[in-house]
């Protein structure tokens, strides 16, 4: 008989934290709001895993949560071959859930990197690589246990899923609007190597404005407050867009996606994308070159909401760099729908849509 497991219990942010007081007032703040309550609603859902129900399906249905795909079809996520999805994390706990949600249902088996937090609940742990965000040897050796890890079970031609940017969206200002931070290069990195299809998704929203003044005052403050913007969007819709979104975009990916190492690549990002020559594609397709050298294929972009669509030749892609970029659309009237892509490979491969 299995005996009672609390994988909301064995979540807390107050386990990265670096001092003892820190840990009890986040511990007190997630307490205070929501994470009690949360636990039980999980409690008891090992029962509903009898059945062979997957863990990340009973949670979503034990939170009462629903996925609204605005565009694109989840029948249309490949089920075969090394895959990447990619996407940007506006809430924190509610992205991650959602992302193994879509996986779970289009991949029998995969992979989610995640704070390392997540990796205390024994029924997540095969799933989660965990990342850490201490600054320390250990920290830095499970880190690169993780990439290792990822590696591996993408040659296997296994699913992982990312968030590139590696942390919450915050504002740059207190009453700014969230973006997301830059986007590491090692998720560009893993991709090349691994050959892999490059499954890109949107989450819309934003947390509260409540979270974005405290990630501005204390880093304790802001890892606080995660289960409460968790718990505020329970029993709520999800929606997540695989295409282009008119209400906001993000960053995509920003860095250097050649396989070959490179002194270019230890530069800083701002240096490698230096007045960059650009290519655009939609967002819709995945992020592979097309298929023969100088091929010409469509592209779609809208600049301050014009749609125009035109084509552009391909050169030599020894010749260029990849780098992917999502803009976020503004006031300040930016473009945005808009993926710009420079390709540097050396496989060629058709340009597939979802």
């Amino acid at each position: 008989m299995l005996q009672d497991r609390h994988v909301a219990r064995d979540i807390s942010y107050a386990h990265s934290a670096r001092s003892r007081s820190s840990r009890a007032l986040i511990r007190t703040m997630e307490n205070a709001t929501g994470r009690i309550g949360l636990i039980k609603r999980a409690h008891g859902y090992e029962r509903d895993m009898r059945d062979g129900r997957d863990i990340w399906q009973v949670m979503v249905d034990r939170f009462g949560l629903t996925l609204e795909v605005m565009d694109g079809c989840l029948s249309n996520i490949p089920r075969e071959g090394p895959l990447v999805m990619i996407a940007n994390h506006p809430y924190g706990i509610l992205d991650g859930l959602m992302m193994a949600h879509i996986l779970c249902r289009t991949r029998s088996d995969f992979r989610k990197l995640a704070h390392e937090v997540f990796s205390r609940a024994p029924d997540l742990g095969e799933t989660i690589l965990p990342i850490s965000f201490d600054e320390t040897k250990a920290a830095m050796h499970i880190n690169l246990e993780t990439r290792r890890k990822a590696l591996r079970y993408l040659e296997q031609d296994g699913a992982i899923g990312v968030f590139p940017g590696g942390a919450v969206s915050t504002s740059a200002k207190p009453f700014g609007t969230p973006m997301d931070p830059g986007w590491r290069g090692f998720t560009a990195r893993m991709i090349t190597r691994a050959d892999a299809t490059v499954l890109p998704v949107f989450f819309d929203g934003h947390t509260s404005r409540l979270f974005q003044l405290a990630s501005h005052l204390h880093a304790t403050l802001r890892m606080g407050l995660l289960v409460k913007e968790f718990r505020t969007r329970v029993d709520t819709p999800v929606a997540a867009m695989w295409f282009d979104a008119k209400a906001a975009l993000v960053e995509l990916m920003r860095g250097d996606m050649s396989p070959r190492k490179s002194p270019a690549r230890q530069s800083p990002p701002a240096e490698r994308a230096e007045k960059p020559e650009l290519r655009v594609a939609p967002v819709a397709c995945v992020a592979r070159p097309p298929a023969t050298k100088g091929e010409t294929f469509q592209h779609g972009l809208t600049p301050e909401g014009r749609p125009k669509t035109w084509t552009e030749r391909v050169v030599s892609l020894e010749e260029w760099r990849a780098l992917i970029e999502w803009e976020r659309h503004g006031p300040n009237g930016r473009m945005c729908n808009g993926v710009n892509i420079k390709w540097k490979a050396k496989k060629f491969r058709d340009l597939t849509r979802l």
